[in-house]
């Protein structure tokens, strides 16, 4: 750690009057930056010797520091390795589509671009970054933002990620008008208040924005995964602005299911509206997937039907194509090729149920693996982020005895393509899993009924099991550093259970009740596990609002 001290005194300019005052202290970690008393920071800058530019730029970076959570860049060239490359021509529709052409050379300054599940709406945000990209540097002084809401769980799909994520974006771009918010870094305390507060960021990120004569454009991609508080404020707060008289200095474009709220803006609505482009970029894509089975001796003689048949029971979703395709690589003629087609009837509900039995009987599972499969999709369903292979693994172990990761990592295999391994993460492949997991009409199939998941008594279920986790873990001792390495290497599920059985707990409904009896050692008058957890908690909470957190 370097940490530099300056003496807290007045500054003043070369005419004796006093301009502002210089840091108590600065504390160096790394790439974080820690602030002692600070005031007029910038100010003090400029009546220091050296380039005042340079010392600009540092304070600028010292308060990007201060509000970084994630790399945008980097997690948008991820989100591009895991969709995978844009099959040349699609998307491309949009170029020539009123709405949009009416938002970015027009006056409309949020567009709204609504689909349904498998449309293909996370590929076309993609396309509108690159194509905005390409835009902004032609038109020189404007800028672009953008934030994915689906890449990285429910802990960075919240007004306050987004927003710090903007700000964290725009500031460089902002210089000549870094001052107007500086204040509200200041000092520890107001820092604390400002990377907490959405309403904050928001004055801060409106700020920068009406600061500038260019236009910003900005696209927010996956806008329906934010929970109803941050959607709530977020298009309140948009919508205001472009009501305001600095309107025409945002472009926003939001890209998400049909949800309340949105309908205000002007609408670009995948389907139905365009249906006709979708199913053309959909053949784009059947064209260039089935290309790999040119291996296959005689495909050719088969290849218009089998791109007939993806395309009329694809039913306007790439989703659906990606699921067949994957099971159609696997075959080695032509033969196999039409009997597993015809196998796969139209509908993403339908291509779930075949995929959880088609693994529960090719594997001839026990009842006892079938539960285990189940808790595993309830967890990763339910869970307020994507939970580690070790958590989950640790989080199965409490309920059924199989401790075993090699095991789960089996079990996840079995589920493919359902769930997925990423970055040791475990995740399902696709936000409608989810829907279709917490579908809450019945199953006749009494096998696919055991997977279906009941929200309110899952979350009772997990929220039970973290509690207890955290009862039976050396928090009963004393404070622990629920972020520290190796505390988790010890208890890999405390952070969850610690930051999040609350969560589960307010979800569960009625079914929790009878957890939460009196009698547990959580829940005692006098209760140091309680004491601990709660300081552990806050600790934590301070350290994530900080950017210090995973």
């Amino acid at each position: 750690m370097e940490k530099y001290i300056l003496s807290p005194e007045m500054v003043w300019n070369k005419d004796g009057k006093a301009v502002g005052h210089q840091f108590k202290d600065i504390e160096v970690y790394g790439g974080k930056t820690h602030f002692g008393d600070c005031y007029n920071y910038h100010t003090y800058h400029q009546y220091t010797s050296g380039d005042p530019q340079k010392e600009l730029n540092k304070e600028i970076e010292a308060y990007r520091n201060v509000l970084f959570l994630t790399d945008p860049i980097g997690d948008l060239e991820s989100l591009k390795s895991t969709k995978g490359k844009r099959t040349e021509g699609t998307c491309e529709w949009i170029r020539d589509n009123e709405h949009y052409k009416a938002w970015l050379y027009g006056e409309t300054q949020c567009l709204s671009v609504c689909g349904g599940p498998g449309k293909g709406k996370t590929m076309l945000s993609i396309f509108l970054t690159e194509e905005l990209e390409r835009h902004t540097k032609t038109m020189g002084s404007t800028e672009l933002l953008f934030y994915f809401c689906s890449h990285r769980g429910e802990n960075y799909n919240s007004a306050v990620t987004i927003l710090r994520s903007l700000i964290y974006q725009l500031l460089p771009k902002c210089r000549d008008f870094f001052t107007s918010v500086s204040s509200y870094f200041e000092s520890p305390e107001r820092t604390k208040m400002a990377l907490a507060s959405a309403d904050t960021l928001w004055v801060i990120l409106r700020t920068l924005i009406q600061s500038k004569s260019s236009t910003t454009y900005c696209v927010l991609d996956g806008f329906d995964n934010c929970d109803y508080e941050s959607s709530r404020l977020l298009t309140t707060k948009f919508g205001d602005f472009f009501l305001s008289v600095y309107s025409n200095r945002l472009k926003l474009v939001i890209v998400s299911r049909k949800m309340a709220g949105l309908e205000n803006f002007p609408q670009l609505k995948l389907d139905p509206d365009n249906d006709e482009l979708l199913s053309g970029d959909i053949q784009r894509f059947i064209s260039a997937s089935v290309h790999a089975l040119e291996r296959i001796p005689g495909f050719n003689d088969i290849r218009q039907n089998v791109e007939a048949t993806l395309l009329e029971r694809a039913q306007g979703t790439f989703l659906w194509v990606g699921f067949v395709m994957g099971e159609l690589s696997k075959k080695r003629t032509c033969s196999g090729i039409v009997r597993s087609l015809e196998d796969f009837p139209p509908g993403l509900d339908v291509i779930y149920s075949r995929m959880l039995l088609q693994a529960t009987e090719s594997w001839q599972m026990e009842s006892d693996e079938k539960n285990i499969m189940s808790d595993i999709l309830r967890w990763v369903t339910m869970a307020v982020r994507p939970l580690t292979l070790q958590e989950l693994t640790v989080a199965i172990a409490l309920s059924t005895a199989i401790s075993d990761e090699q095991v789960i990592r089996d079990q996840i295999t079995l589920c493919e393509p359902i769930l997925k391994i990423e970055g040791l993460k475990v995740k399902l492949v696709h936000q409608s899993v989810g829907d279709y997991l917490r579908w809450e009409k019945p199953d006749d199939d009494p096998i696919l009924e055991n997977f279906r998941i009941k929200a309110p008594k899952a979350h009772a279920q997990i929220a039970k099991t973290c509690l207890k986790y955290i009862e039976n873990s050396d928090l009963r001792y004393e404070y622990l550093n629920i972020e520290d390495a190796s505390v988790l290497q010890k208890s890999p599920l405390l952070n969850y259970a610690a930051l999040h059985w609350l969560e589960h707990a307010g979800y569960s409904s009625m079914y929790g009740n009878e957890d939460y009896q009196l009698s547990r050692p959580f829940f005692c008058k006098e209760s140091p596990v309680r004491t601990h957890w709660w300081k552990a908690y806050i600790n934590s909470e301070q350290q994530r609002c900080n950017g210090e957190g995973p």
